[in-house]
């Protein structure tokens, strides 16, 4: 069974390959996961007498799966098909190619049945709350919602790519562009301008440090109280959900949003386009309508 080296080996692996250091965390912490269950399960096969290492060898496989249908339990298929990536690359890694195991298949794919879905007046709410107060949650909240970046990518945001107009991301050992609508610039430039920025990052706490994702969080939720937003909406993620939404609704061109989310495959991206369970069901409910007509009421 790797150990503990072995894990930080990894990492150094993943490095290697410019792999992002979000990307590296969870890779390693799923990984330690998942030879956690392992050590576990194996011990409880063992027994008290203990079993021959030729039984252990045997149940690699049905281990990996056994873990497999214990994620396919408890999370959702898009977390699950998350987590198995991570420890297929470990086992890629380890040269056990022969215990790689399969993704889970969606076949509701195109249908998101998340509730948690932002709305144009929600956001409209937060960013008016935002900007009344100058807080800085507002901006790199508007930031996400209209370009479309990540959280870990706010750090791009400087005052000479804000004066650009050009927002340069590099990711992964790719780059990509951001045009930063021009309303949205003058907001960041008057901004700049209040701070008195000179150079660098621009999303900065008061003690002129980079926001980092945890108090972000914490700052979005504040300011979701404070607009009348649920605050299990406000999360950085679902900005750039929002995001990709509202630019596919408009074009209909997936092709192009995978390129401005920084997505290799559009199969990612139809993720973050899928329709809402309710559109689905109310399309259900005319069809039922038109071949079950409801009965006179006078009748």
């Amino acid at each position: 069974m790797p150990t503990e080296e072995a894990l930080e080996e990894f990492r150094l692996y993943l490095y290697e390959q410019e792999r992002s250091a979000a990307t590296i965390e969870r890779y390693v912490r799923d990984a330690r996961r998942f030879l956690a269950f392992c050590r576990q399960n194996m011990q409880e096969q063992a027994g008290d007498d203990g079993e021959t290492l030729q039984v252990r060898k045997r149940s690699e496989k049905s281990l990996v799966l056994l873990y497999k249908d214990k994620l396919e339990h408890k999370y959702a298929p898009g977390s699950v098909n998350t987590m198995l990536a991570s420890v297929n690359a470990f086992l890629r890694y380890m040269g056990r190619e022969d215990l790689l195991v399969r993704h889970l298949r969606d076949q509701h794919a195109h249908v998101r049945f998340d509730r948690r879905e932002l709305t144009v007046e929600e956001v409209r709410r937060m960013a008016a709350c935002g900007m009344q107060s100058r807080n800085i949650a507002g901006l790199s909240m508007m930031a996400l919602a209209f370009t479309g970046a990540r959280v870990s990518e706010l750090h791009f945001f400087t005052v000479e790519s804000v004066n650009k107009g050009i927002v340069e991301i590099r990711n992964k050992g790719k780059t990509r562009r951001i045009l930063l609508p021009r309303q949205l610039q003058m907001l960041l430039l008057d901004y700049i301008h209040n701070r008195d920025l000179k150079e660098g990052e621009i999303f900065l706490t008061k003690g002129r440090r980079p926001i980092n994702r945890s108090n972000f969080y914490r700052s979005l939720k504040v300011l979701a109280r404070k607009s009348g937003v649920p605050e299990e909406k406000a999360y950085p993620h679902n900005f750039r959900h929002f995001f990709a939404r509202m630019y596919y609704n408009r074009t209909r061109d997936l092709t192009g949003l995978a390129d401005l989310l920084g997505h290799s495959s559009v199969n990612v991206t139809r993720i973050y386009t899928a329709d809402p369970q309710e559109r689905y069901l109310d399309t259900l409910e005319d069809l039922f309508r038109e071949v079950m007509p409801e009965e006179d009421k006078d009748t």
